[in-house]
């Protein structure tokens, strides 16, 4: 029998654990049926394209393009006063040749996130920070990938889509009244210790590739010395990297594991750190704009 919201914020106060554990029961249960929006299987080549949005600028517009609903999305973020109010753009090869590879990089990686993963009206705070880190830890994969000389086409992917296991459980969260009646503390607590668990289940049952596997389920488990483990270290590194941008010096932080397992100096960290701190102002912006605005009832260019 269906909760009502009053009876699940009830029952949360009378058995919190044991409800806890009936919620993570039920996540599971929705996870393991595939009931949650994650991004299709073009959606994920077009952020790996994005790795040289110059050489793949016509690719990438043609994966877009054949979703009308993604390349509104594009089309409306590209268009806004965050960028200038350059637009409106016919095509992803104009708005990358007006707005350069950086910021269509950044568009596509958050219209992918924002279209595909983070729908719903709940826990708004929650999804902005998502979408941000999102573009940052994204940005900062592809940035530590030109560092590293690697050719990949899974880093920036793997940044965009690291927390996807919270977005699909805010998702599932949402349309359940134990979810929206979890006080804040426990909703965090699942959010935090459930996530990498369920965005392995995820990444399994859409048949990532193995790198993607990697990165999406162990980003706060891993070893940084291990050649397995680099897609997650990697995501490790850019998560450090977008919180230092917050003002803490990267010199009290020379020591993180993943610079010299990765083969890194700390000079070419601090390059990415500026790079990401030059961004992190319109990436927090983006965020909250995306929560405040509704691209939907936009009229956009087609």
């Amino acid at each position: 029998m269906q909760l009502s919201l009053r009876e699940a914020a009830q029952s949360w106060r009378a058995t919190p654990q044991q409800t806890y554990q009936h919620l993570v029961a039920k996540l599971n249960r929705e996870v393991a049926e595939g009931r949650y929006r994650f991004p299709p299987v073009f959606a994920i080549d077009v952020l790996g394209l994005c790795r040289n949005v110059q050489a793949n600028a016509e690719r990438i517009h043609k994966q877009v393009a054949s979703d009308p609903e993604l390349l509104a999305r594009v089309q409306w973020l590209a268009g806004s006063s965050l960028y200038g109010d350059c637009g409106p753009f016919r095509t992803v090869v104009e708005m990358a040749q007006r707005l350069g590879p950086s910021l269509t990089r950044e568009i596509v990686g958050h219209s992918v996130v924002t279209l595909y993963a983070c729908g719903g009206p709940h826990y708004p705070t929650w999804r902005g920070q998502i979408c941000s880190q999102s573009a940052g830890v994204g940005f900062a994969c592809a940035a530590l990938a030109r560092e590293m000389d690697r050719g990949t086409d899974w880093a920036f992917a793997a940044g965009v889509l690291h927390d996807v296991g919270k977005a699909v459980m805010i998702q599932i969260m949402s349309a359940m009244p134990e979810g929206l009646a979890a006080p804040g503390e426990m909703a965090r607590r699942l959010l935090e210790t459930e996530h990498t668990r369920v965005a392995r289940a995820v990444a399994m049952r859409q048949h990532l590739c193995g790198p993607l596997v990697c990165a999406l389920s162990r980003h706060h488990d891993y070893d940084p010395r291990s050649d397995d483990d680099e897609p997650a270290a990697m995501v490790g590194l850019a998560r450090r990297i977008w919180k230092a941008t917050t003002g803490q010096a990267f010199g009290e932080d020379s020591n993180w594991p993943e610079v010299s397992g990765l083969g890194l100096t700390d000079y070419q960290v601090s390059r990415v750190i500026d790079q990401v701190t030059s961004l992190k102002p319109r990436l927090l912006a983006l965020g909250g704009y995306l929560e405040e605005a509704n691209p939907e009832a936009t009229a956009l260019a087609s």
